[in-house]
């Protein structure tokens, strides 16, 4: 009877553990709506109402702030339009939720393509004290993204 009982308590700790490690979702969301969370509905009629949402029902973000696209080559760019400089950085924010890096007293810039991956991280890339590029990170995947910012 005692490796029963060890066997249900090492099962009912894998399963607490599991459902606490799964419980967030990294973005500080609870789901309720009035605090960012998108809700949807169907009228009456039966009719698909025509809100801008995917045929999966996904809500796409509609990002505002500065564009910002890809950089496909850091180094040529910078070599290119900044030779013989290295720009300082200045941590932002990045909202995944929004695609927009907030870079505190550089504006808010709408990256393209959006990163996805978890713990993501992005930088303002300055010069002459003005933001000119951001790069974006993730841990999960492991990857960097470079941005030029559109003025």
């Amino acid at each position: 009877m005692p490796r029963i009982q060890l066997l249900a308590a090492v099962v009912l700790a894998l399963v607490l553990a599991l459902a606490i490690a799964c419980g967030g979702d990294d973005d500080g969301d609870n789901g309720t709506p009035g605090d960012g969370a998108t809700t949807t509905s169907t009228p009456s009629n039966g009719e698909t109402p025509d809100d801008g949402q995917s045929s999966t029902g996904d809500a796409t973000a509609t990002p505002s702030g500065t564009p910002a696209t890809l950089i496909d080559d850091i180094v040529g760019w910078l070599e290119e339009n900044y030779p013989n400089v290295s720009p300082p950085r200045e941590d932002c924010i990045y909202n995944p939720g929004t695609r927009i890096a907030t870079c505190p007293g550089h504006g808010d810039f709408s990256v393209d393509p959006p990163l996805a991956g978890q713990d993501i991280t992005c930088q303002s890339l300055l010069v002459n004290g003005e933001a000119v590029a951001i790069t974006c990170t993730s841990q999960v995947p492991a990857q960097a993204i470079y941005y030029e910012i559109q003025r």
